[in-house]
């Protein structure tokens, strides 16, 4: 059984080398900044971090900014010299789960690393909520995935930015029939320079493995079931169709019970005959699955509270409506990241628009600036309507304040009273 593997940020060899002793049951991988890390984690999700606070560039709060939202529903150990109360409350406020001084003890580091990974375990259901909906995009995908492993065909998925297709290629892994096998990923980023095709194919060699058919059954668990191979449109256009025509003779090449799934953005900027032989499977935006939002939200809510030990139990009638008319363009995880932040700030139970971290300009343009009413009223009602949600809205996150969104709107206050009483008595209540 392969071991869990831990993320640690650290640039002291000596701590380094003491928090690797003291979790040798543990895959420990160590990076020394938000650069390296946000790199090892693309190219597997950790099922921990531990940030030193102490690093020499940037501190550990500054790091754990940089890196937390590309793995949110995972805990994160901060370790630092002081025994600051304060930091340690800010570090647990911005979603730190355990804050410990050092020297840490091996006993104590070993507690707090089996209680977070046990804790993240139970949420690993809610990391990739945004699969589950009634939508027809959503449903057109998980056909597409279910006709391609019965044809027993490799897949190339295609996702828009800020969609995870590392989540959907592991959600394929799990479907497939061979799911008992360990997934596998491959960034082909990491091969895009010039004389780097070698290495790759070592690689791959690498995760596919030997043939390992004589093996007993007891030991099947250890082979690749799923190879996820991403960023394909990193590599030079002979690379990318040398990768594609070995795979799609992978019977004869590779072990025949291995699904390759090759991950791209956009499946129309590849050759026609690129992709031939293959089964390919369209992640849809978050803007196409209107349907699933109130679900989606309820999930990633709940989430992100059990994370924070936070009691965040709905959503206002008012943001719902908001979010509803925002087109996200970073998709799942612009919304994974605003509900976060929102979860964290919120001082009630109820998620309010003041909560989350939206600046004047985005609340324009998801109101004012959303066209997809005007096809159900007419034109100045739509107007009138729009004008009047976001003059609610910039109200909320100013406090109530007419003033300063009178000053962010570049108007009199004056003159922002006067319309705001033109478009309702219940705007400034």
């Amino acid at each position: 059984m392969a071991k869990k593997a831990i993320l640690l940020i650290e640039d002291d060899a000596r701590v380094e080398q003491a928090v690797k002793a003291a979790l040798s049951d543990y895959a420990v991988e160590t990076v020394k900044g938000a650069g390296e890390a946000a790199e090892a984690i693309r190219k597997k999700k950790p099922a921990l971090l531990i940030i030193d606070y102490d690093l020499k560039k940037l501190d550990g709060l500054q790091v754990f900014r940089q890196v937390h939202l590309a793995v949110p529903f995972t805990k994160v150990i901060m370790i630092s010299l002081s025994n600051d109360i304060p930091l340690a409350v800010t570090a647990t406020k911005m979603g730190v789960a355990d804050f410990l001084k050092k020297p840490v003890s091996v006993k104590e580091l070993l507690a707090a690393v089996e209680r977070n990974i046990v804790a993240a375990e139970e949420l690993t259901a809610s990391d990739i909520a945004w699969l589950q909906g009634e939508s027809p995009e959503l449903k057109k995908m998980n056909e597409a995935i279910s006709a391609a492993l019965q044809s027993r065909r490799n897949l190339v998925l295609s996702a828009e930015r800020g969609i995870d297709k590392g989540d959907v290629a592991d959600h394929i892994h799990r479907r497939g029939l061979k799911k008992k096998r360990q997934f596998r990923a491959i960034d082909l980023a990491d091969f895009r320079r010039e004389n780097l095709e070698g290495p790759f194919w070592a690689a791959v060699q690498e995760a596919v493995g030997e043939d390992k058919s004589s093996k007993s059954a007891e030991n099947d668990e250890d082979r690749c079931g799923t190879l996820y191979l991403d960023n394909i449109e990193s590599l030079e256009e002979s690379f990318r169709l040398s990768i594609f025509e070995f795979f799609k003779e992978k019977k004869e090449k590779v072990d025949p019970e291995i699904l390759v799934v090759i991950g791209l953005f956009d499946p129309k900027s590849l050759p026609a005959g690129l992709v031939k032989n293959y089964s390919l499977v369209e992640v849809p935006p978050l803007r196409s699955r209107r349907v699933d939002l109130p679900q989606l939200i309820s999930r990633q809510l709940a989430a992100f509270s059990t994370l924070h030990g936070k009691k965040v139990r709905a959503v206002s009638s008012e943001l719902t409506y908001l979010l509803g008319l925002y087109e996200f363009p970073g998709n799942y995880h612009e919304l994974a990241s605003l509900l976060e932040a929102g979860v964290l700030s919120a001082t009630g139970e109820i998620l309010e628009i003041k909560d989350l971290p939206l600046d004047f300009k985005t609340l324009l343009a998801m109101t004012i600036g959303n066209a997809r009413l005007k096809g159900k009223l007419g034109l100045e009602e739509a107007r009138l309507f729009l004008e009047k949600l976001a003059y609610k809205t910039l109200l909320a996150k100013s406090g109530g304040d007419a003033g300063v969104t009178a000053r962010f709107l570049d108007i009199p206050r004056t003159t922002f009273l006067e319309r705001s009483a033109e478009l309702g008595s219940d705007l400034l209540n």
